[in-house]
């Protein structure tokens, strides 16, 4: 067991797959690369080539200080009542809670 544990420690670290390099996304997609000067249409990828989609994301910080905070009267949906609801304003989003010790946020508004 402690040679297990330690060969793999001195493993190699793993290596992304070919089809996953940004720099093959070309070459993937049936299209040439830049030393591909032919005038030829795109050939559709074959069966076994292997299509990576690469999302745009934006990250959204959420402010460590509190703008403010407090109980509000929220109009439930299903009940038509009024339910009183901890908030909590940290730019750029709303967080409403059951109560003040709620643990997990229950409903969440972007103000952006």
């Amino acid at each position: 067991l402690a040679n297990s544990s330690q060969h793999d420690l001195l493993s190699p670290e793993p290596r992304r797959p070919k089809s996953l390099l940004l720099e093959d996304l070309p070459n993937l997609m049936g299209r040439g690369g830049a030393n591909d000067l032919s005038a030829k249409s795109p050939s559709p990828p074959s069966p076994n080539t292997h299509l990576t989609f690469l999302p745009e994301l934006e990250e959204i910080r959420v402010s460590p200080c509190i703008a403010k905070k407090g109980y509000l009267n929220v109009l439930e949906e299903r009940s038509k009542t009024w339910k009183r609801r901890w908030v909590v304003v940290r730019r750029p989003y709303v967080f409403l809670y059951r109560d003040e010790r709620d643990p997990c946020e229950r409903i969440l508004i972007n103000l952006a």
